[in-house]
């Protein structure tokens, strides 16, 4: 892909809050592949749901992590070994999706989103559970199940 094209189809979705899984598989091709400048990725601020489950991915570009308005992200189905501390970040988060990815454990960062309400975390090979998990004062669904 050209960067004209490149940049044209990021500055299509820069000021989308939702992006359908076509929009979605796109945005992430151009992601996943490098081409796309960590400036074109922090444009996507305004996102506020993500939904990339069942592509298969095995890594996340860490500007995925910068998109702070996100209060949805569904990553199941997947193949991510980890996930990045940097999730952090994402303090409007209320949605997160994991399940079914292979994940052994769980960075304690994520045990610190303050407005975290759902959590499926089911179908990993989660090896155990920070007590951080308490700290989520506002989660009211968790499926570790799995």
């Amino acid at each position: 892909m050209t960067m004209t094209k490149i940049s044209a189809l990021l500055e299509k979705l820069m000021h989308r809050e939702n992006l359908s899984v076509d929009e979605a598989a796109d945005a992430m091709a151009v992601i996943m592949s490098g081409e796309a400048t960590p400036a074109q990725i922090g444009a996507l601020s305004a996102l506020k749901y993500l939904q990339l489950q069942g592509n298969l991915l095995d890594s996340l570009p860490r500007e995925i992590w910068t998109l702070t308005n996100l209060v949805e992200i569904d990553l199941g189905g997947n193949r991510l070994a980890k996930v990045d501390p940097a999730i952090a970040n994402l303090r409007n988060l209320l949605f997160l999706g994991l399940r079914e990815n292979g994940l052994v454990s769980l960075p304690d960062e994520l045990f610190s989103l303050p407005q975290l309400e759902t959590a499926l975390l089911s179908g990993n090979v989660l090896e155990s559970v920070s007590e951080k998990i308490a700290d989520l004062a506002f989660l009211k669904y968790l499926d570790i199940s799995g």
